[in-house]
């Protein structure tokens, strides 16, 4: 917030924005949606975080079935398939523990997963429709939304304003599509994603570029 002027609205916004997405969620937890007003006036959990903008605790799981590309085409499964284009690991970088804070919660970790796998997959942010990323919290998600490069530093609050994390703007910001919001259920591991192309950010952080039924 002193960096860039983040403000308390822009945080909010975020949450405001996964509530509203969980009403049409029947695997939410919580599928209430909230004004922004009542955001931001909900109790506070640690300055400018309030109990809204932050996941419940919950419990759940979830599993992939990889397959080749041959066992898809001989079982008709093109349709269904998502093809992964690029996978990378990263963890904390040294500069995690030299005092920035947007490093302690991943964002140089982040950013070197995604660098990595759009080299991989040869596309760029502009390429992806769908974001499935790490909402465990407002702030959380506004750091991410610069370190997949969807913006460039400091341009998060910008981006949020315009509308651009949700239907109708650039990209639909979510967590594991079509799974749950953490908003509205619980702390886990997410996702980024598109229309055509979908990439996968986990918390820790490894990052993927996807392509979803297309591989007729």
């Amino acid at each position: 917030m002193e960096k860039y002027g983040t403000t308390k609205e822009h945080f909010a916004r975020i949450a405001h924005k996964n509530h509203k997405h969980s009403v049409n969620n029947p695997y939410s937890q919580f599928r209430d949606e909230y004004t922004l007003d009542d955001i931001l006036k909900s109790r506070s959990v640690f300055e400018p975080l309030t109990m809204l903008q932050c996941c419940p605790t919950s419990d759940g799981a979830a599993a992939a079935v990889l397959v080749s590309e041959a066992f898809v085409k001989k079982h008709h499964l093109e349709s269904q398939a998502v093809e992964i284009l690029g996978m990378s690991m990263a963890t904390d970088l040294p500069q995690a523990l030299q005092g920035s804070m947007i490093s302690m919660v991943g964002g140089d970790m982040v950013r070197k997963a995604a660098d990595e796998v759009y080299k991989q997959a040869g596309l760029t942010p502009k390429d992806a429709q769908v974001v499935e990323l790490h909402d465990c919290f407002s702030c959380n998600e506004l750091v991410t939304y610069e370190a997949l490069g969807l913006c460039g530093p400091g341009e998060a609050g910008k981006l949020i304003e315009k509308g651009d994390n949700t239907y109708g703007g650039k990209w639909v910001s979510l967590l594991s599509l079509p799974l749950r919001l953490l908003h509205s259920h619980t702390h886990s591991y997410v996702h980024i994603g598109g229309k055509s192309f979908r990439w996968s950010y986990f918390q820790g952080a490894s990052f993927g570029c996807y392509r979803s039924g297309s591989m007729r």
